[in-house]
């Protein structure tokens, strides 16, 4: 079964209507950073730890153009000029190629149950103003998007993001990744697409932003990023889905854990699980259709600690930010999915960045996340409910703790059973009305 966003924009779901909840890890050089081996160990990884999307590039800028994989093989063949010709693809190369290792990598992802979301080429190979190299035109990305598109027209579990970390929008760029998007569509491939744009300090930072008429993009993305700029995402993500027509929206590049903060690792602060996790359940709560985590020393799959990426990939997939991720989802689907909306009426506070408390709700039940465990007020009369059974779920480690009964009514004022950094926890709220008129 393949994907599709659901009919109001509220998700993602299979062809059966099962939701789907996208949860990515970022990988971006995955095809090229690892062989076959440690590929795999990553894979295994990331499945066990409740992941359902990779998200990767087939080419990753600028090593593709100058590096080999981890077992040696080049995507592209030099024309008599030593330049990369993208149509010429050699398909087998000694018996093996680029293109069957990056098929192999998208079977071990689709045979853990998980999609890849596939950028085929990261934008600095279309978009040549800071210097980079331009690889394509719009000849030879229409090829190379057809051939993309032929390869892998029926994969289910694949879907399509393009751009890659550039705006993308003067208008030769912009004529090169059509060409690009035309090519894998007239192959025959029909799976979800839509566009990575970069992030701060560049702004805007939205899909919507760059790519707001165009009929392929099937869901937004922002990129709040590594800055402070836009640490408040939940705006960004209000303010993306009311110009997004109905198309989900998630956060497609947010702060990595283990990145330094703002891109300076002189101020000695690195990004940690609390970070990560707050960014995540701040996009959920505000709307957002799932979350793509990152970890800095993993997208890169750096070997050598140092002081801009300080572990090794090895030593940083079992870290916490990541091993936390599967907690979001698994609250949110336990109710009812699509029907689901931000509901920052339930939440009597006053606006803080740190400590902003973001709430969610939908038929009889609301969610309050509340980051660092504050006493929050809650207007009970808001979920217009007589009778509401509250408990508290751990984002750290998704247990549940009942609180009790309580009226709906008025404003009450919940302490969560721990504070301060990383000790964040949701308020649940279930209507018991139902089930009190079924007994009378």
């Amino acid at each position: 079964m393949k994907l599709a966003t659901e009919a109001f924009g509220h998700g993602f779901a299979w062809e059966d209507g099962a939701p789907f909840y996208y949860l990515a890890d970022t990988a971006w050089d995955l095809v090229r950073g690892l062989n076959r081996e440690d590929a795999e160990r990553y894979l295994h990884a990331r499945a066990s730890q409740g992941f359902t999307v990779i998200q990767m590039t087939a080419l990753f800028y600028p090593k593709v153009l100058y590096q080999p994989t981890a077992d040696g093989r080049y995507p592209f063949v030099r024309d008599g000029l030593g330049r990369y010709v993208p149509e010429l693809i050699p398909d087998q190369e000694g018996g093996d190629s680029y293109w069957a290792q990056l098929d192999r990598v998208l079977s071990g992802i689709w045979a853990r149950g998980m999609v890849c979301a596939l950028l085929p080429a990261w934008g600095d190979l279309i978009d040549d103003r800071d210097g980079a190299e331009r690889l394509f035109s719009e000849q030879t990305a229409y090829s190379y998007g057809r051939f993309l598109g032929e390869r892998y027209a029926s994969a289910e579990k694949l879907i399509w993001i393009l751009g890659g970390d550039r705006p993308l929008d003067d208008n030769q760029s912009r004529l090169i990744l059509r060409s690009m998007v035309r090519g894998i569509k007239e192959a025959g491939a029909t799976q979800l697409m839509s566009f990575h744009p970069p992030g701060p300090p560049l702004l805007p930072y939205s899909s919507v932003d760059f790519m707001p008429d165009e009929e392929w993009v099937d869901f937004h993305m922002i990129q709040s990023g590594h800055e402070v700029i836009c640490f408040d995402n939940w705006n960004a993500m209000k303010r993306s889905l009311s110009l997004a027509a109905g198309k989900p929206v998630i956060d497609g590049e947010a702060r990595y854990e283990d990145h330094p903060a703002c891109f300076m690792p002189e101020m000695g602060y690195y990004w940690d699980e609390a970070d990560v996790r707050r960014t995540a359940w701040w996009s959920a709560m505000a709307g957002a259709s799932g979350h793509t985590y990152g970890n800095h020393c993993i997208w890169s799959f750096n070997r050598e600690p140092n002081s801009v990426f300080p572990y090794t990939w090895q030593d940083a997939l079992q870290h916490d930010g990541a091993l936390c991720m599967r907690y979001l989802p698994k609250l949110l689907l336990s109710r009812p999915f699509f029907e689901r909306r931000p509901a920052q009426e339930l939440v009597s506070q006053e606006e803080c960045m740190l400590g902003h408390v973001g709430a969610l709700r939908g038929e009889g039940y609301a969610f309050i996340y509340i980051p660092d465990g504050a006493p929050t007020m809650v207007n009970m009369k808001e979920l217009g409910a007589g009778t509401v059974k509250a408990a508290w779920f751990s984002p750290r480690d998704g247990s549940e703790h009942l609180i009790g009964i309580v009226p709906g009514a008025g404003a009450s004022r919940f302490v969560p059973p721990t504070c301060g950094k990383g000790q964040d926890w949701v308020l649940v709220l279930d209507s018991m009305d139902a089930y009190f008129i079924s007994e009378g």
